[in-house]
């Protein structure tokens, strides 16, 4: 696999088991933070020029300097400007007000590269062997990020925060970028979160980056208010000075226990997984079994479930097994 820029390793989280013919909000903010993720590349890749303690962008370089990706979302996000000149926050925070066909124009603008490097591609999506969706003849379809891409990314990230070693911008940039994206809860187990914490107040007080960022917010305010897509989970720390500082980590409202109907109770085990696997062969939904067992464990675009055996109490009992999300290690 070629080495990817920052905002490539940080579409292939956000992109990872997002809808693609929808907007809903979680996607939306992962669109968000990947056009933040393009910002950052051009500062930390000296693409803008600094004239008055502002930032400059003077339009696309003949000299090949920029990636189509980033021709792209930097295009949709000025439109037809040839030149933009504001403070870095202000270029961060610009995200916010992007409008659903300009998000829509930096899904593309990474999509379509990922996916001729094979990193990327769309499967059906687990929801949609879920009884109620099924009952309803509704398909959805998923991106699905490359495995082997999506764990390296994803250990080289948690590497960076957990370990003592000090962290790179980039580290900081990408940090901050899944934070905000609402990604911490599906990376970090509980326990880890103490060390994240701790990584963050280390940062407050030592990166003349991390001190630029972490003051910034890149969600619209209608889409944590009013859609309420985000629950702030706050995290208050204190810095080594004394100062108080709120750190929020935005927990994204996914799918967390979709239920799959296998016709009928079965006490043997084997044979519940085996009911299970032939209805996700019947939607073609990518798999691989982890463990067996009584709460088998299978994997679906690159995340854990826990296959637990369970009723749904309607006018007649329906038995099945309801998919939820692993959790984490505590180690």
């Amino acid at each position: 696999m070629k080495d990817l820029g920052l905002a490539q390793d940080v579409s292939l989280i956000a992109l990872n088991d997002q809808e693609v013919k929808q907007m809903p909000n979680s996607k939306r903010a992962s669109l968000r933070g990947m056009a933040a993720a393009v910002i950052l590349e051009f500062y930390l890749n000296d693409y803008f020029i600094m004239e008055n303690d502002e930032w400059v962008y003077e339009g696309k370089k003949d000299d090949g300097s920029l990636t189509a990706y980033q021709d792209d979302v930097i295009t949709a996000m000025l439109g037809k400007k040839e030149r933009e000149k504001k403070s870095f926050s202000a270029w961060l925070e610009d995200v916010k007000s992007l409008s659903k066909n300009q998000l829509a124009q930096v899904e593309k603008a990474f999509v379509e590269p990922l996916k001729n490097e094979l990193l990327l591609e769309e499967i059906p999506s687990l929801r949609s062997c879920d009884l109620e969706f099924e009952t309803a003849g509704i398909s959805i379809n998923v991106y699905w990020s490359h495995s082997d891409a999506y764990t390296k990314i994803l250990e080289g990230f948690r590497a960076d925060v957990l370990e003592e070693a000090p962290i790179t911008d980039e580290a900081v940039s990408m940090l901050w970028l899944l934070k905000e994206s609402g990604f911490f809860p599906e990376i970090f187990s509980k326990h880890e979160m103490n060390r994240v914490s701790e990584r963050l107040q280390e940062l407050q007080s030592n990166s003349p980056l991390a001190k630029q960022l972490f003051s910034l917010d890149i969600h619209s305010f209608k889409e944590k208010s009013i859609k309420g897509f985000l629950k702030k989970k706050k995290e208050v720390m204190s810095t080594q000075v004394g100062t108080g500082v709120n750190f929020i980590f935005p927990e994204l409202q996914r799918s967390e226990a979709v239920f799959i109907d296998t016709q009928e109770y079965f006490a043997n085990k084997d044979a519940r997984l085996n009911a299970v696997i032939n209805a996700l062969t019947k939607h073609r939904v990518p798999h691989q079994i982890i463990r067996e067992g009584g709460v088998p464990i299978i994997q679906v675009n690159n995340t854990w479930y826990d296959v637990v055996p369970f009723t749904k109490q309607y006018r007649i009992p329906v038995h099945g097994v309801q998919f939820r999300r692993h959790p984490l290690s505590t180690s």
